[in-house]
């Protein structure tokens, strides 16, 4: 049987998923999606292996690929667990009472972190 995590209240879950906070679960979960499609951290690998594949070779460019890989590991990592959490509707409750977010008080979404690609922001 399998716990369910805690949520974390230093954390802004809705903020890491850039949805607001009485956004419906449909929205909690195109988000994720959306996220993993563009960054995921697989998307790096292959990226790398195809410039390899094709004679690539430069130290630097090699270890930019590395560098974004954990970025966006961590960064996988994070909008997992804010899926999770907000998924969930006894942890989201949880976490919006700990919170004290009210969804009368919910912005329209916070402004992109400035490592998300263009396409993310609508």
């Amino acid at each position: 049987m399998t716990t369910k995590p805690k949520p974390d209240a230093s954390r802004d879950y809705y903020a890491v998923l850039r949805v607001p906070i009485n956004a419906t679960p449909e929205e909690i979960k195109k988000a994720r999606n959306t996220w993993m499609m563009l960054n995921h951290p697989d998307l790096i690998k292959r990226e790398k292996s195809n410039y390899v594949d094709s004679g690539g070779n430069d130290p630097v460019v090699l270890n930019m690929f590395d560098e974004t890989y954990e970025r966006k590991t961590e960064e996988a990592k994070q909008v997992n667990e804010a899926y999770t959490i907000l998924s969930d509707p006894d942890l989201r409750h949880q976490y919006d009472k700990v919170r004290g977010a009210r969804p009368s008080e919910a912005p329209s979404a916070p402004p992109p972190p400035a490592t998300w690609p263009s396409a993310w922001a609508a």
